[in-house]
């Protein structure tokens, strides 16, 4: 019975005037999943780096370590331009 009110009250406690509009919390999400990405990216920069130590003189693997060298800064190019375009649009439209 003491659940029921609660449901009641809630029910009338009418419109949140102080809630974060949608786009804003859109925003912070791809700003997050970003920065997550950027992350991510230099961890594979830096493990690339390893791998590329540790090779030994063995041209295969330093092949390998380059590539993943190489496209781990185009990943982190695409991260930043990324952001850069969603801040932008972001000031635009605030």
């Amino acid at each position: 019975m003491i659940m029921f009110g609660f449901f009641v009250q809630v029910a009338h406690a009418g419109i949140i005037d102080d809630a974060t509009p949608l786009a804003e919390v859109a925003v912070n999400v791809v700003n997050f999943l970003l920065t997550i990405a950027g992350v991510t990216g230099i961890i594979s920069i830096l493990v690339s780096g390893i791998i590329y130590l540790l090779a030994q003189g063995d041209s295969n693997v330093v092949q390998k370590a380059k590539k993943a060298m190489m496209w781990s800064i185009v990943a982190m190019a695409m991260i930043m331009g990324t952001m850069i375009i969603i801040n932008t649009i972001n000031s635009i439209l605030n």
